[in-house]
């Protein structure tokens, strides 16, 4: 499983209002970092999904180093696979994930059992150059 040790992990319930929570709390964790807001759209993003895709709690878990930030939200598994799709001018949804692409190094998925983990890593700015992976 990719989870890694976390600097910080929450287990958030599985409603909108997890969605600002997740945003806030890692804001508030992040606060100073350059990717900061880069971050926080990206774990809302997530939580949105896990709610909206997923079943039962969602867990956010934060991990820090030199190098990166990374971030894993994971909730039951819903019944399809992560993939970025086309969304059309006129649809309501469905831009998540390409939000995720644009603004991560590199990203991922990985299911264990019933759960499922989407991970996104972001290289802070003077680790080096940023490479675009749509999925590991």
């Amino acid at each position: 499983m990719t989870t890694p040790a976390a600097d910080a992990h929450w287990t958030l319930a599985p409603q909108t209002a997890s969605i600002r929570e997740a945003r806030d709390r890692v804001g508030a964790l992040l606060s100073g970092e350059a990717r900061r807001e880069d971050v926080e759209l990206v774990a809302s993003e997530l939580v949105t999904n896990a709610i909206e895709h997923g079943t039962g709690m969602v867990d956010v878990a934060v991990a820090l180093s030199a190098a990166s930030v990374r971030l894993v939200v994971t909730s039951g598994a819903g019944a399809d696979e992560p993939h970025v799709k086309a969304a059309s001018h006129d649809d309501d949804g469905g831009r998540g994930l390409a939000i995720l692409a644009a603004l991560t190094t590199r990203w991922g998925w990985d299911r264990e059992g019933d759960r499922l983990s989407v991970w996104a890593q972001f290289d802070r700015p003077e680790a080096g150059t940023y490479a675009q992976v749509a999925h590991d």
